[in-house]
């Protein structure tokens, strides 16, 4: 139970802290200057499939941290999870406080209160019903991507075949240390490990919230960590649906059906995406293919660039990249390239337009 709080609660304290902060500090600079998404004060919020895919983020970026003190610091395991935790506890005090600040100065703010009942109630006069065929693509969903998730959490499709994450867990808790014997054969590196893979936190990640829950890195490897992975995939693909299919619940669920279908179909190739996320959903690449890449592709159209870089950095932190170059940085520069490229036509479109009336 304590692995599941800590899996589940951990991407959502983080990712609700962090989007919070970034939203009062772009309010605050956007008043001040007057330009900007919130010169006066409103932006979009951020959905649920925003809060988990910034918490896991910015949680394997507090985590790679802790694993570079141990790799090249030498720290011990014990070590390296005292770091994570009080990292991740600072951040969730630090987010819940100025959220605590906040609904204090709502509360004596007699306008502010008001308006925000106002805007609470329109939503609510304004929220349409869902139709009967919105609602049974929603229950078609919600069976099909329940059945998986438990599917996954219990063991029955696990494949691991070539991959030791299970047993690098092990060495880390056996050893209370980061990579200091081969998980294989319990004796130390002959020749050493290329510095690229050992820089991967994965593994560390595994092996701190075995030590701080107690749980077996068998449960929570190949289980609990792959079950949440897609159920969070998930949240990140609707929160991706709701910007394609704007104002059209129909369309947004079909897509969803085809995005759970290609799951289920995608698990008999172990190239393709669903094979990761229904089969070994513990690897980076799972994570890149479930979270970062959908979060990229939502952030580069939503002009959110900053957390385009997240997932950029996220990546370079799991899976081998080129030289930190991954899958993230290429779809952010060519949706860069695209959005420079309009630009520069528009500005070209208004330069002839003012000659022309000239």
């Amino acid at each position: 139970m304590i692995a599941w709080i800590w899996i589940l609660a951990a991407p959502l304290f983080l990712g609700q802290g962090a989007l919070w902060l970034a939203r009062m500090g772009g309010k605050a600079v956007g008043r001040a200057v007057g330009v900007g998404p919130y010169a006066g004060g409103k932006a979009e919020r951020p959905g649920l499939g925003d809060v988990l895919a910034v918490g896991i983020c910015i949680e394997v970026g507090l985590a790679c941290a802790a694993h570079l003190c141990g790799v090249f610091l030498g720290f011990s395991l014990d070590g390296v999870t005292a770091i994570w935790g009080v990292a991740v506890l600072a951040v969730c005090l630090m987010s819940g406080g100025a959220f605590l600040v906040r609904r204090l100065r709502l509360r004596k703010d007699k306008f502010q209160r008001k308006a925000y009942e106002k805007e609470k109630l329109r939503k609510a006069m304004t929220r349409e019903e869902y139709s009967g065929l919105q609602q049974w693509l929603c229950i078609l969903f919600a069976l099909s991507a329940i059945l998986q998730v438990v599917l996954i959490a219990t063991g029955q499709t696990a494949v691991r075949d070539g991959d030791m994450t299970v047993e690098t867990v092990q060495a880390f808790l056996r050893e209370n240390g980061i990579y200091r014997s081969n998980p294989l054969t319990g004796r130390p590196y002959g020749l050493g490990q290329p510095l690229r893979l050992k820089i991967l936190c994965l593994p560390t990640l595994y092996a701190v919230l075995c030590r701080l829950s107690g749980a077996a890195p068998l449960q929570l490897v190949e289980r609990m960590a792959p079950a949440a992975l897609l159920a969070a995939s998930y949240c990140v693909y609707a929160r991706l649906g709701d910007l394609l299919f704007y104002g059209d619940r129909t369309k947004k669920w079909i897509f969803m059906a085809f995005v759970n279908l290609m799951v289920w179909l995608g698990g008999s190739l172990p190239v393709l995406d669903g094979f990761q996320l229904l089969h070994c959903g513990w690897q980076g690449t799972a994570v890149r293919a479930g979270i970062l890449v959908p979060y990229t592709i939502d952030s580069c159209l939503r002009g959110k660039w900053h957390r385009a870089l997240l997932c950029i950095l996220a990546e370079a932190c799991l899976v081998w990249t080129l030289y930190g170059l991954g899958v993230c940085f290429f779809i952010t520069a060519l949706f860069g390239a695209i959005h420079l490229g309009r630009g520069l036509k528009r500005k070209r479109r208004g330069d002839g337009d003012e000659r022309a009336s000239f």
